[in-house]
């Protein structure tokens, strides 16, 4: 089984409880006690807030702060359950040792789930989607199909299958439980659309043009391992099992179009500076550490702030 890497929703997470921690009333107690004079809370908190990662976890702690006030209540323990079920089932039986090599319990690690989903809640809040929208969204959308496809590594491997499969169609699905990557327990069976990422684009795009009962010839992709982060090669044959034309009413789909959109938007660096900038206005942020200033000159524009950044 390939070692999946688990996503962090919040990076530096004990850093950020350290930093917390520093500014307790007990700031003049030695954190390090030395022989003629030791070191203090205090001390190592003016040595390290202004150091840049210290200063991106004190912009992360805030902005995650904002949305937890405004929009916290919009997500649920069962939603920040199921991401973190997700999450567990993507990264197998290597879950627990790399949530520990992380740094993470399991409760810090649903807390930093938690705290991302409230982000995107906030993001979510700001997104406006037109009629506009919908109508560029219909033009690259295709709704949802049923199929079955074959994944392998090797071409020469693929070549071959393509072949047992063209003699006779109705070993596809023999032939997916051997030696397909992808739903191999399923027989190679998988519905998918034109948002989803199991299935690569341009082997999308080779599906669509199949009939009910058509087989694909072998479709090379490229795609990011998750364990490695390394761009590998696979091949993939398709059965197209129920096709689905969208016709030519987009109505029919707002729903679908609306997720899209909002997700562009919500992706878009634009997009996200100005919701964060708004948002840290509205919630009357100030910094009562001269030194930590400009920590939110990327989102506020201050130029005095923006000089010392």
């Amino acid at each position: 089984m390939k070692k999946k890497r688990i996503a962090l929703a919040a990076t530096g997470l004990l850093s950020a409880l350290l930093l917390t921690a520093c500014g307790n009333d007990d700031s003049n107690k030695d954190l390090v006690s030395i022989k003629g004079g030791g070191i203090t809370q205090e001390q190592y908190y003016n040595k390290i807030k202004t150091q840049s990662t210290n200063e991106q976890i004190l912009q992360q702690m805030i902005i995650g702060k904002v949305a937890a006030n405004k929009y916290g209540k919009k997500v649920s323990d069962e939603e920040v359950d199921k991401q973190y079920d997700k999450v567990k089932k993507e990264a197998g039986s290597e879950f627990e040792s790399q949530l520990k090599a992380q740094g993470y319990t399991e409760k810090s690690f649903k807390a930093a789930l938690r705290q991302n989903l409230e982000i995107q809640a906030m993001l979510k809040a700001n997104t406006k989607v037109t009629d506009a929208d919908l109508k560029k969204a219909w033009k690259d959308y295709h709704p949802q199909v049923e199929a079955q496809v074959i994944q392998v590594a090797e071409k020469s491997k693929a070549e071959k299958l393509a072949k047992q499969v063209k003699e006779d169609p109705d070993k596809f699905t023999e032939l997916a439980k051997k030696n397909s990557a992808l739903n191999a327990d399923k027989g190679g069976k998988i519905k998918f659309d034109s948002t989803s990422t199991e299935i690569p684009a341009n082997v999308q795009k080779e599906a669509w043009k199949l009939k009910d009962g058509e087989v694909s010839g072998v479709i090379s992709a490229e795609q990011t391992d998750p364990s490695t982060y390394q761009t590998v090669k696979s091949y993939y044959i398709v059965k197209m099992v129920k096709q689905k034309d969208k016709g030519d009413d987009y109505k029919k789909y707002r729903s679908e179009l609306t997720s899209i959109v909002e997700a562009e938007q919500m992706s878009d660096s634009a997009f996200i500076q100005k919701t964060v900038k708004k948002e840290l206005k509205e919630a009357d942020v100030k910094i009562n550490d001269k030194d930590l200033s400009g920590v939110l000159a990327s989102f506020t524009n201050s130029s005095s702030s923006a000089k010392k950044k």
